[in-house]
């Protein structure tokens, strides 16, 4: 029988039950097993699919998703022939460009910026995190461990691609986007300012200066371009401040871009998870 007191409903003595406590060993284990479960399910399904018409009239299918006898996240995809008929036969799944490993791609070479943006994005797992797809031409688009990369089809060259990397602006290239008129130029947020790589520039080129530079204290340089606010990330899942401007009728490709100015947001400072001599990093 349990003995309740007067309106609070609780059993008697429920109160005085301390709350177990873990040591900081057994907390960091139980995080680590967290997120080791998490990893695996969010790589099981395939995410970012993209479809484009292939000239023998099968319809090629690309997403991300780690490979069989794998860990890291790269691209596959898979031929299918349209049919009128349902079919229950499995697909088969192809590497689209050769392993990570063969990129020179470790999990220690990611930078800061890369590995904020990926637990905004809720990205569990390393590898290739995003890509994009020009339809007409084939031409994959992906950053990867601090580096842009390149790799499309050509008469002598299909499946698994050799990608080729992009020389790039300061910093970790993030959210590139391939011009759709011209995709072998590539603008790309990097450092707090909006850049342009291509096959076809001898060096990226600057586009915007909204960022002092690269020794400037976080308090001294409030502004950056190209790359959203943390809340119009955070919550409204948005990560790219860079468009392309759709379609040109000139020889004029232009470029909308946003501009974030922080200098009345609060600055906070945490110990830093990547170095452990008491450093600290700041934070809008």
């Amino acid at each position: 029988m349990e003995l309740r007191e007067d309106g609070d409903g609780a059993a008697a003595g429920e109160y005085d039950r301390a709350p177990k406590k873990y040591s900081w060993a057994e907390v960091r284990q139980a995080v680590h097993d967290l997120r080791k479960e998490l990893s695996s399910l969010s790589t099981m399904v395939p995410m970012a699919i993209s479809f484009r018409k292939l000239g023998n009239g099968k319809t090629r299918v690309y997403f991300l998703r780690t490979p069989q006898n794998g860990w890291e996240i790269t691209l596959l995809y898979t031929d299918v022939t349209p049919s009128q008929q349902p079919s229950n036969s499995r697909l088969d799944w192809k590497p689209l460009i050769e392993s990570n490993v063969a990129l020179g791609v470790s999990s220690g070479k990611w930078s800061r910026e890369e590995q904020l943006l990926w637990e905004r994005q809720r990205v569990a797992a390393w590898g290739i995190a995003s890509y994009e797809l020009h339809p007409k031409t084939g031409r994959v688009l992906f950053p990867c461990a601090s580096s842009l990369f390149v790799a499309e089809e050509g008469p002598n060259q299909s499946p698994p691609l050799v990608p080729r990397s992009l020389s790039t602006g300061w910093g970790a290239p993030l959210t590139p986007a391939m011009c759709p008129s011209l995709p072998s130029l590539v603008a790309h947020a990097a450092r707090g300012d909006v850049w342009l790589a291509g096959d076809t520039l001898r060096r990226p080129a600057r586009l915007t200066y909204a960022c002092k530079g690269r020794d400037e204290r976080l308090a001294d340089d409030p502004r950056q371009a190209g790359v959203p606010c943390y809340v119009t990330q955070e919550e409204f899942s948005r990560y790219t401040g860079i468009w392309w401007q759709p379609k040109c009728d000139d020889d004029v490709f232009r470029i909308v871009y946003e501009e974030v100015d922080e200098s009345e947001v609060k600055i906070f400072s945490f110990p830093s998870s990547q170095s452990s001599s008491g450093e600290v990093e700041e934070f809008r």
